[in-house]
């Protein structure tokens, strides 16, 4: 069957990619000269060095985007560039970054580093960190299968 998928996004991509798993003669039609649509690199930005502009976007479908690129080949320890923790206001009034310490440690120097928060913001933080260790709270481990 002839398939022609519009966009060369994300989810265009993903769509092609499949299809053809499933031996459909596919077509991708990108307006852009890059595909990627609004997630697409972006080469020249303020950090020097190339950004993939629009993860967030990805993120409501982050299971799904790892698994195809492990399907894919690609090496997510190459691809993404990790940063630790790092908030700032867009005033800059605010800022919270964990320290390069082994956790907890990491969010504890945060904490004795941030600036912005009075002792009162710093201290509820503490106990919503501990409240939330005492229900044995997680951050949900990311199964890509």
């Amino acid at each position: 069957m002839k398939v022609a998928v519009i966009g060369a996004g994300w989810a265009g991509a993903a769509a092609a990619y499949y299809l053809n798993l499933h031996h459909h003669n596919v077509t991708v039609y990108e307006a852009a000269r890059m595909p990627g649509g609004r997630a697409r690199r972006v080469e020249s930005t303020p950090f020097g060095y190339p950004t993939d502009n629009g993860q967030h976007i990805l993120l409501g479908a982050y299971r799904e985007t790892l698994t195809l690129m492990l399907d894919l080949g690609i090496n997510l320890d190459e691809a993404f560039h990790r940063i630790d923790l790092c908030i700032t206001s867009a005033n800059r009034e605010y800022h919270l970054q964990a320290w390069p310490l082994p956790a907890p440690l990491h969010l504890a120097g945060g904490l004795v580093g941030c600036r912005g928060f009075g002792i009162n913001d710093r201290y509820r933080l503490i106990k919503l960190t501990q409240q939330l260790s005492r229900k044995k709270w997680q951050v949900e481990k990311t199964r890509l299968f």
